[in-house]
């Protein structure tokens, strides 16, 4: 189970306005994050979990060390720590730091700018490899092949989130979740 970030939002942290009532609810947030998790590992308990962060988790380290960079590098504000992942058995991944599965790199998405219509071509075209994210809350893919014949595909995650947000009229999102199947030599299936 890859948790490819973005699953704590911390609107309280965001440098976006927000409404004053979510600048109270961090702590609820959090809270809703965990029951989640233990829901994920109850559902799947023998699954290795591996956890992403994405730019909305990030918020948390950058306002640590923008505005209470005294607190900044204490284990107690790190986010593996205010989720239980060690005891829920989860793999934090921290943010910006790509990770190969088999012959596919998972990213979160926001690592690079990749355009806002094609994205999964952008991405395809930076990255040049076998690469899957989400960040941008839409199902895309896009495939290229060399002259050798070896294809490289590029695929984007839709969201989980709801559709309606209170800071956007109409966004462009997909609902889903992306399954792979992976071989023992590391090739997959999206």
């Amino acid at each position: 189970v890859w948790l490819g970030g973005d699953i704590v939002d911390f609107m309280a942290l965001s440098r976006w306005d927000k409404s004053p009532r979510r600048k109270l609810m961090l702590q609820e947030e959090l809270d809703a994050t965990v029951i989640l998790l233990e829901k994920l590992r109850t559902a799947a308990p023998r699954a290795q979990m591996v956890w992403m962060d994405g730019n909305h988790e990030h918020r948390l380290e950058k306002y640590l060390l923008n505005k209470a960079e005294e607190f900044a590098y204490l284990r107690a504000l790190e986010l593996p720590y205010l989720l239980d992942m060690d005891k829920l058995e989860i793999k934090y991944v921290g943010h910006g730091k790509p990770q190969k599965v088999g012959h596919l790199y998972h990213l979160h998405g926001d690592e690079f700018s990749s355009g806002s219509t094609n994205i999964a071509r952008g991405q395809l075209m930076k990255l040049q490899k076998n690469a899957i994210s989400g960040h941008n809350h839409r199902h895309q893919n896009d495939y290229q092949r060399d002259v050798s014949g070896k294809i490289i595909g590029s695929w984007k995650n839709g969201c989980l989130c709801g559709l309606q947000p209170e800071y956007d009229i109409a966004p462009n999102w997909t609902q889903g979740i992306t399954v792979i199947q992976y071989s023992t030599h590391g090739s997959f299936h999206v």
